[in-house]
């Protein structure tokens, strides 16, 4: 069988929860608003390596100054 070695991205869009996140579960309201941001995924599949994943947040590293250290 051979497997394809493509790259492969995706994209999901930005949001925030303010309130009710584990509330909806139960039919309960949640006040919920997009974002500016979006996530990113990537797979760069390489022969012979093992699969892992690599979560990196630049915006919220590059935001940081040093008012907030």
């Amino acid at each position: 069988m051979w497997l394809s070695l493509a790259l492969v991205i995706a994209t999901a869009p930005g949001k925030l929860i303010l309130t009710g996140e584990y509330a909806v579960l139960d039919g309960a309201p949640a006040i919920v608003t997009a974002v500016d941001r979006r996530a990113v995924a990537r797979r760069d599949a390489v022969r012979g390596s093992s699969p892992f994943l690599l979560a990196v947040a630049h915006e919220i590293a590059n935001k940081r100054g040093a008012d907030h250290a």
